[in-house]
Parts: structure tokens; C-alpha cells; sequence
């Protein structure tokens, strides 16, 4: 378990200087999972309360002194409709974005202000029929994107978010 100054351990880690010991971290998940033996990880990461158990557990028999818990990208997207890919214990990836997505390379990046206006206004007209949105790109936008189209796309949220 976690003992009186790990956080200040890290800190001196992170600076390049000694810590009074080194801190003992969960290394993975998916070795986690495997060594409860309980869940395959697709039934792991599927279930809060699994995650909870098998974290649970591990924290205590390998006496990490930090541990997260990282909740699976597909256990938030799934039940909004993203498609993903695993079986058993290979592991979940998303290979289909919903069709209120504004993909951050094709129009964020290549596109112009008025193509991402346009886009933006599409998918405002789909997030609106139900009532109550949160409106984001869908992933990570990258450092590349021009300005003026992350303007453009800021702008028009803006615009076009009132009911």
C-alpha cells in the first residue's frame, strides 16, 4: 500500500533527483486481470464493479504503493453506439466513430473554415433530434491543425448550439 511521502517520491523522480525508495506501481491491467483469474478482460473491462474487484485484489496481494485505474475506452463508448473489436483476452479497440463525429485529420486539418462549418452544422442538426449534447471532435486534435480552422470549428459550436 501506499506509504507516508510516495508523492513526494515521484516528484524527486520526475526531477531527476533520489527518493527515499523507489515507488512500487502496478504494471499492467491486463497482468492483473490474467493473475485474478476470475474474468477474461473482455468480461473485465465490461464491468465496473469487476474492475473494482480484480484492483481491488491486486493492490492488496502485490502491495503496489500506486495503482490506477484506467476504465477502458471502450467501456465509455460502446454503450453510445462506437464499434470495437476483442474477443476473450484480446484486447478492446474501437474501429468505427459515430456519425457525430468530426474527424480531426480529414476536416479539421485538410479542411477549410467553410468545409468545417458546413460539418459542424451536420452534426449539430443529428446531436439536436434528441435534445441535451456535448459537442467534441470525437478523438485528439492535432498539433497540426490550422488556426483559423480550429476557429472555425469553435466559432460555429457556438453559433449553431442554441435551440
Amino acid at each position: 500500500m501506499a506509504y507516508k511521502g510516495v508523492i513526494e517520491d515521484f516528484q524527486k523522480i520526475r526531477e531527476n533527483k533520489i527518493p527515499s525508495r523507489v515507488p512500487c506501481l502496478s504494471n499492467s491491467e491486463e497482468f492483473d486481470v490474467r493473475w485474478h483469474e476470475k474474468y477474461t478482460y473482455e468480461e473485465f473491462c465490461q464491468d465496473g464493479d469487476k474492475i473494482f474487484e480484480v484492483y481491488k485484489a491486486a493492490i492488496e496481494r502485490f502491495d503496489y504503493d500506486w495503482a490506477w485505474v484506467q476504465i477502458d475506452d471502450c467501456f465509455e463508448f460502446e454503450p453510445i453506439g462506437v464499434k470495437v473489436k476483442g474477443k476473450d483476452n484480446i484486447l478492446r479497440a474501437t474501429y468505427e466513430y459515430l456519425p457525430v463525429s468530426l474527424y480531426p485529420i480529414k476536416v479539421l486539418w485538410k479542411g477549410t473554415p467553410e468545409t468545417i462549418e458546413a460539418e459542424v452544422e451536420r452534426i449539430m442538426g443529428v446531436c439536436k433530434e434528441g435534445g441535451g449534447f456535448a459537442f467534441y471532435t470525437g478523438e485528439m486534435v492535432p498539433r497540426f491543425v490550422p488556426e483559423e480552422n480550429m476557429d472555425a470549428f469553435m466559432s460555429s459550436a457556438r453559433k449553431l448550439a442554441a435551440y
